[in-house]
């Protein structure tokens, strides 16, 4: 399994309304992932006491045209275990 560097994900609550001059600043900034459901998900949980979490597939690029927006891991079962991986779980 490879293993790229961490990047930030920005989150924003209302989808299309960023400005491409944002979308570029942000990208120079190292966020790599704009989302809109998270931030909602975990604040929940953490209201609720309760554990959350996210794995996010990469589905295309604002920025760029030399980035391959294809999924990586490429398949769902992968990216679980990458995560489960990732957050120390045995199986």
């Amino acid at each position: 399994m490879s293993r790229r560097s961490p990047r930030s994900t920005w989150t924003v609550p209302t989808p299309y309304r960023s400005t491409a001059r944002e979308v570029e600043q942000l990208a120079v900034d190292g966020v790599a992932v704009v989302e809109c459901e998270v931030a909602s998900l975990l604040a929940l949980a953490e209201a609720l006491g309760v554990h959350a979490g996210a794995c996010l597939s990469v589905m295309s690029s604002l920025v760029g045209h030399d980035h391959d927006p294809s999924l990586t891991p490429a398949d769902p079962q992968t990216m679980l275990e990458s995560a489960l991986d990732a957050l120390g779980v045995t199986r």
